[in-house]
């Protein structure tokens, strides 16, 4: 009962999405107002026709309907982007942020273990800006390989000194 309800209520938006097209623009301004009542439920519609939708105008205004959600949306989509030949998002050195893509400085085996788990959610983050900045995905992942290539290097060289040991992922 649930899923049909919600594949329902996944189609009310479509007529509104087609009507942001309209010649008259009285109609155009309703269905503008029509689907931001709509709020999160008509998300997926807007999203759909924001990147494939025939006419510009449309895609226009469901960009326009999209603004407020972009941090949700860049959030969401964030967590989805992963390089292509590695299995988890590489680490990147919060505090080394924003120069080149050498991030590994600080962690020798003579210093004590970095905080893994932060540095792999600065990667998130990074990849969150980047998709803020509508840079390409192909770009993101293009940096992100980069990193990986970087981690598997560093985990190589220093992993072994570190006790328990840092060991590369099954595979890699």
């Amino acid at each position: 009962m649930h899923v049909a309800l919600l594949s329902v209520l996944a189609l009310v938006p479509a007529p509104h999405v087609e009507r942001l097209g309209h010649r008259d623009y009285r109609v155009r301004a309703a269905a503008q107002r029509a689907l931001a009542s709509w709020g999160r439920l008509a998300l997926p519609a807007l999203e759909r026709a924001a990147q494939s939708h025939p006419s510009a105008e449309v895609r226009a205004r469901c960009a326009c309907l999209l603004r407020p959600y972009a941090y949700e949306l860049a959030d969401r989509d964030s967590r989805a982007v992963l390089p292509s030949r590695w299995p988890r998002l590489p680490w990147i050195d919060p505090g080394c942020i924003g120069g080149s893509h050498h991030f590994f400085g600080a962690a020798t085996p003579g210093d004590a273990a970095p905080d893994w788990p932060r540095w792999r959610e600065a990667t998130r983050l990074w990849v969150r800006s980047q998709l803020l900045q509508r840079r390409p995905r192909a770009e993101i992942v293009r940096t992100l390989d980069e990193l990986a290539g970087a981690e598997r290097d560093w985990i190589i060289r220093w992993g072994a000194n570190y006790s328990p040991a840092i060991t590369l992922p099954k595979g890699y």
